[in-house]
């Protein structure tokens, strides 16, 4: 058996280049940057620690362009998908061209009504119809057409994106798990089926202020 290349194996360990940084977040109170490598797909993209990375100037270039460039009203949500683990909104800006649009989390949108009216428009409660008649069928019971929510068929939360207000009404966007769209999901059914997850949500979206 021949021995493998040294100077083969060097080259594969050191072809991996910042092409540049197309997005960041905080993750697990850790901030990370989503790298595009040179000459690799955009699927090929992944998030990295900024003390992983050897790129201070596509870092710098990449915040400078933010803080100039980045609009802040929302014209529409046009799409969604999952990506590493994380719930996207594609967003068109206000008076910013569609070649401007930009994956954005929930939690950093300020426009809840835009949310609920794309997730309406796209059928969400049908999307979940059809999951479950798929599921029914294939276990050969029979489907019910008629929507609760998703934890009265069964599906497993994963992750509270968003906290909607409505008067007093309170409900969260919730990503589940086998389903393509969030689901909205009231506040009191949240509390009784996710309880620890909605305190933890509490604990990281709310500022708590101790009187003087």
């Amino acid at each position: 058996m021949e021995e493998p290349n040294e100077t083969e194996s060097e080259t594969d360990s050191s072809e991996y280049i910042v092409e540049k940084i197309v997005g960041h977040r905080t993750h697990k109170g850790c901030l990370e940057y989503f790298v595009k490598w040179l000459s690799y797909p955009e699927a090929d993209n992944t998030w990295e620690l900024p003390s992983d990375l050897n790129c201070d100037h596509l870092i710098a270039a990449y915040h400078t362009q933010q803080s100039v460039r980045r609009p802040s009203i929302v014209e529409k949500i046009v799409s969604h998908r999952s990506l590493m683990g994380n719930f996207e909104y594609l967003v068109k800006w206000l008076n910013v061209s569609e070649e401007g649009n930009t994956w954005e989390q929930p939690s950093s949108l300020v426009c809840d009504h835009l949310i609920a009216a794309y997730n309406l428009q796209h059928v969400v409660n049908q999307d979940l119809n059809d999951v479950y008649e798929k599921k029914a069928k294939r276990l050969k019971v029979d489907p019910t057409p008629v929507i609760d929510n998703a934890f009265s068929r069964g599906f497993e939360a994963e992750q509270i994106l968003k906290t909607f207000k409505n008067g007093e009404e309170i409900s969260f966007l919730i990503k589940f798990r086998n389903l393509e769209l969030p689901q909205m999901i009231k506040s009191y059914v949240a509390y009784v089926e996710i309880p620890d997850m909605v305190f933890k949500h509490y604990e990281k979206t709310c500022t708590f202020v101790t009187p003087k």
